[in-house]
This record gives structure tokens, sequence and C-alpha cells, in this order.
């Protein structure tokens, strides 16, 4: 600011000097002695007359200056500056004196410019996806304005902040639909690819898997499978979907009955006296309730089961499936099983000893073994299964429920915790409550918590005992822990 000043000043007093003639007087500048265009009676006048002469002199110009806020002093100005120039500056001198600036601070200051922050909030397509921001800063003023959630969506600038410049501020802020994934569970189908689809956008329907023996019958949000996937809806988070399989066989049914009949008094050919451990566990500590279960070892527990006359009578070590080897650790179960007419094959000629087991194979097998002919049909999806005669004898005689919805799930993969729960109920194995155990049982790893609803079927089933009914009561009471049973005498 004072070199602008100067400059002003230099260009003013150039042109005068006291006492000198001159033809004319620059803009402003004011005679106040001596003589000017002929004038030749005052003091100290020189010259002819007609001659412009000045021996004292004084000038006074107002100049009009636009003012830089930058420039000022701003501890000189307490950091107030013109809110607008231009200002008006006056410029004075007399004779040759350097010329003095006045400019002169209004009373009560002045404030700070103001500039307008504007932020559109915008989609991808351009269209509005939030209220614009509109705000009124202060020249240097800094501003941090986070940008507004909107489900599904991200925006590309979380916050936009900054130092306000002499000038309007506008920023724009796209927000992207976010990207999720359906991943399809196909229940032992072919594999079927996940997808990645943009939030509030539907996933395209794959080409169905394909599972031998069974034939597609939809993608289900639940593992249940109770509400079949709608296509259409929009994908508005990740998601798996689960394939339903239908049962495009009829299983296999030996031609003669089995070798031995089981009389009323044979206890259903199940032994039901002694309680003997029918579930080993695993070398580490676990039973692994949770696991799906095989077609090979529930083949094993019902051999392990039998009583012995019945087991004799029908074992075997030879079968006619193509996939249960000679040297199977399997092999003498599920043949003498089969031989009793207690499980079969497929009409290909295998076993498919490591497939899990259906809740519906397994209705079949525990019915076998029901002497009472008691059927129900409460559940809504068992019509025209294979197994519906079979899953409405179980149900009669109390050994296996629905769901709250009042479906069955015949195709659902049952676990070992829910068949150790069915096979204790046909054999009324059942303590009441954990005091009905003994303290120096064995307990897994994996079945260490009480309050588990598995928690006494699997100590049931893996603890050979003594025991007694409690008064009144079908529940059972552990007196005594005994010698557990070894099957691999009878399982080689």
């Amino acid at each position: 600011m004072k070199d602008a000043f100067d400059a002003i000043s230099s260009s003013i007093t150039s042109g005068l000097s006291s006492g000198t003639v001159h033809d004319s007087l620059p803009d402003g500048v004011t005679c106040i002695s001596g003589d000017f265009e002929g004038n030749r009676n005052l003091t100290g006048a020189t010259g002819e007359p007609g001659e412009g002469f000045v021996t004292t002199y004084t000038y006074t110009k107002t100049y009009t200056v636009k003012i830089d806020p930058t420039a000022v002093d701003a501890e000189q100005y307490d950091g107030y500056y013109p809110l607008n120039g231009p200002t008006t500056l006056t410029v004075k001198g007399s004779n040759d004196e350097d010329v003095t600036i006045d400019f002169p601070i209004p009373a009560g200051k002045v404030t700070l410019q103001k500039y307008n922050l504007t932020i559109n909030y915008k989609y991808a397509d351009g269209t509005e996806a939030k209220p614009t921001h509109t705000e009124s800063l202060t020249y240097g003023s800094s501003y941090s304005v986070a940008s507004p959630l909107i489900t599904g969506y991200t925006a590309d600038k979380l916050t936009v902040s900054g130092s306000m410049p002499d000038s309007d501020v506008t920023v724009d802020v796209t927000f992207t639909a976010k990207d999720y994934t359906v991943t399809y569970e196909s229940n032992g189908g072919s594999t079927v690819p996940s997808q990645t689809v943009k939030y509030n956008e539907t996933a395209n329907k794959p080409a169905d898997p394909t599972k031998s023996g069974y034939t597609f019958a939809g993608w289900y949000t639940e593992e249940k499978l109770t509400n079949k996937y709608d296509f259409a809806t929009p994908v508005t988070g990740n998601i798996t979907l689960y394939a339903k399989w239908n049962t495009n066989y009829v299983p296999y049914y030996p031609p003669v009955p089995p070798t031995v009949k089981i009389e009323d008094d044979d206890a259903l050919g199940l032994n039901t006296t002694d309680h003997f451990a029918y579930i080993v566990g695993y070398g580490n500590g676990e039973v692994r309730p949770q696991n799906n279960i095989t077609r090979a070892e529930v083949a094993t527990i019902f051999f392990r089961l039998l009583t012995d006359d019945v087991r004799d009578e029908n074992l075997t070590k030879t079968n006619r499936y193509s996939d249960v080897a000679a040297t199977s650790w399997y092999n003498t179960a599920v043949s003498t099983m089969t031989k009793a007419g207690i499980v079969d094959g497929y009409p290909d000629g295998t076993f498919r000893p490591d497939a899990p087991i259906t809740r519906a194979e397994m209705a079949k097998i525990i019915s076998l073994f029901a002497k009472l002919d008691k059927s129900e049909s409460r559940f809504s999806d068992i019509a025209g299964h294979w197994a519906e005669a079979y899953i409405r004898l179980a149900a009669g005689n109390g050994w296996i429920a629905g769901y709250p919805d009042g479906t069955f799930g015949p195709q659902r993969n049952i676990t070992r915790a829910e068949t150790m729960t069915l096979v204790n109920r046909v054999l009324n194995r059942q303590p009441e409550t954990e005091e009905d155990l003994l303290p120096n049982m064995t307990v897994w790893t994996d079945n260490a918590n009480p309050k588990a609803w598995y928690y006494l079927a699997v100590q049931e089933a893996t603890n050979s005992h003594y025991y007694k009914f409690k008064t009144n009561s079908k529940y059972e009471k552990w007196t005594e822990l005994r010698k557990a049973r070894d099957w691999t005498l009878l399982e080689k």
C-alpha cells in the first residue's frame, strides 16, 4: 500500500517547484500567493504580464483507489478490512513538501468480506441425492462439512473442507451405489458362482444347479427352505440363497423281508435295556454335535443298538453296493442293516455312505422299529413325498417333530445332535436335568455347556451307564458309569 501511495505523490510533485513560472497548474493545484494569468500585483510576483507564475501554492486532489485487503497491516487494523472497494483517499501538500495521505478508518470499523459456500449432493446420474448445502462464510475462515449418509451409497468426498477464498466456492459431492454379494449355497449340488449386485438393483437368476438323483426346486432365503426367493426383489445387502432339492428316485427296498422277525416282546429289535454309549466321539476330545451325520454313520449307530440276537441272525459282510468296499470301516454295519431291511441304497446300485442323511431318510429308518401303528399328518410339506408314510409313523410315535411354521423339512440334512436326540427318544433314554447325570462322566470339549439344547442328549449317547427311572416319570437318573462296549469287535 505505501508503495502505491508514494507513486501518487511523486506524480504530483514532479511538475511543481516554488517560485517557478508555470504555464499551467496541475489539476487540483490552487495558487495561494503570486500571480497567475496576468495578476502582477501580488507580492513576490515575477515575470511579464500575461505570463503565468506562482510563488506559493498548495494542492488538494481526491483520488479513487481500490484497496487490496491482503496488503493492509492486519495488526494495525485489528483484522478488519474494507468490505467493499473502491475507497476514497485525499492527497494534500504545500509547496514541495512531501505528500501526505489520509486514510481514515471509519467509525466502528468494517467487517471482513463474506462469500458463499455451496455443496451440491448428486447421484452418479446427476439427480439430486440430498438438498444443497449453502452458507455464507467470512474471507479466510476455515470450513469442514461432513457429507450426509445415504443407505446403500458411498460419497466420493466424506468431508468438504478448506479455507474461504475471496470468491464464492461451489463443490459437487457424488454418491455411488455400494456393491453387495449374492452367495449361492447349492446344498450338495453343482457350484453356482456368487454375484456382485449394486444396491437396490436385482440379481440375475443363475442357471439351475444339478445334483445326481435330485431335481432342483428353487432358491430359498434361509437354511430351513421356507421362503422362496423372488429375483425381482432389489438387493439391499449381502445375502445367501439356499438350493432346495426334490428327490427323483424311489428308494430301493429288498424283495424279501428281514431274515429275523422282530416279535412284539423283542423291544422293537433294539436294545432298550442296556444303556451303552453308541457314539464314540473323536480322538481330539470332540463329538461335533452340530456337524451333519452321514448315511454310513447312521447305519452303524443302529447296527450297535440292535439286540444281539437280531444282529447275529442278520450279520453279514457282503452287500450289493458298488461304493461299499469290504475294507470300509462301515462295511459290516451297512451290509447287516441292509440284510435286516433297515437301510437300502439307490437304483443306480450305490449306497452313498458319505452323503449326509436327510430328515426323511432318518424318519424312514426309525419308523421301521415302530410297534405302534400311529400316524400323524400335521406337516404341511410332506404330501406326496416318498417318505410321507414313514414321517407320519415316526411322528405318531412321538419320535420326531417338525418346525414352528408347521413344516417338517424332509430334505434338510440332520445333524449329529439331532440324530442323538431322535435315537434317545426311540430308546426312551432321557435324563431330565443335569443333576440326573454323574460328575465323573466323559464331557466333550464341544459339548461342555449344560445350557445347550442338545447337552443332555449328547451325554446320554456317549456315556455307558446304569440307571433307574425316576418315580412316576419317563425320565431316568444315572446310578453308576459302566464299561463301554467295544464295538470294533462287532464291526470287524
